[in-house]
């Protein structure tokens, strides 16, 4: 087992990352990294990287075997200095039960308005375990990734097999209303996609985001994982609708 490494497991799924909560199997120390579904990785590459200050990690609980959360402090130069204060933070919740939900929230511990781009990137190389193991991924099948809006899709075939993991952006109904949501899908599939959220976040508040990635192996999982997502969204919605009225 890898050193500073963080491990959420439920059933036949699971995704190892570093303690930062990131899973980067492009570098040479992390080539186990990655979410898994059985015995295949559908997530090579899931990063995290704040642009324009600096990131400070903090702590990590993984307490749950199925979650984790990771703490970050976000500072206009490094906390080395003495009486150095954040001027926000950053939690990454992470749990996994059949389909993995990451939850980002941003706390404006200033009296002034912060900006603040997030930049996710993900990769899917659908190495098996032995592949992953013995280094050596050769795929004699199709790879494809689509963008669209805020979701990103990438699949596998081969002779009739096929997986799939599907990544959905949730983004607050109230938002600020200077939220941006960018996202590069290179043609070469050696190259991560990239998923860019910039904000203006308003002084002394908070803020949430949230990822679901779905592996899926068939078009039928996946079918019936947007079935059950667009039932919650409705409900959702009433009891908010109820809520307010």
């Amino acid at each position: 087992m890898l050193e500073n490494t963080v491990n959420v497991i439920e059933g036949s799924t699971f995704l190892i990352s570093d303690s930062h909560g990131d899973a980067r199997a492009e570098i040479d120390s992390r080539k186990t990294d990655g979410l898994f579904y059985r015995d295949t990785r559908h997530l090579s590459t899931f990063a995290l990287a704040v642009k324009g200050l600096s990131l400070e990690f903090l702590s990590t609980d993984n307490t749950d075997f199925y979650g984790a959360s990771f703490f970050f402090a976000l500072t206009t130069e490094s906390m080395q200095r003495v009486n150095r204060r954040p001027v926000a933070s950053l939690v990454r919740r992470r749990s996994l039960l059949r389909v993995l939900r990451e939850e980002l929230t941003l706390y404006n511990h200033t009296d002034t308005e912060i900006r603040i781009e997030l930049e996710f990137r993900f990769a899917a190389d659908f190495a098996d375990l032995f592949e992953v193991k013995d280094d050596r991924i050769v795929k004699a099948g199709v790879m494809k990734r689509t963008c669209e809006r805020n979701s990103i899709l990438f699949s596998y075939t081969r002779e009739g097999f096929k997986r799939g993991t599907d990544i959905e952006l949730r983004v607050p109904v109230k938002s600020p209303a200077s939220t941006e949501l960018r996202l590069d899908c290179p043609a070469s599939m050696l190259e991560p996609v990239m998923m860019t959220v910039t904000l203006d976040l308003p002084a002394k508040s908070e803020w949430t985001l949230a990822l679901d990635v779905f592996p899926y192996e068939g078009d039928e999982e996946l079918e019936e994982f947007h079935r059950k997502h667009a039932l919650t969204q409705v409900t959702n919605l009433l009891q908010e609708d109820l809520r307010l009225w």
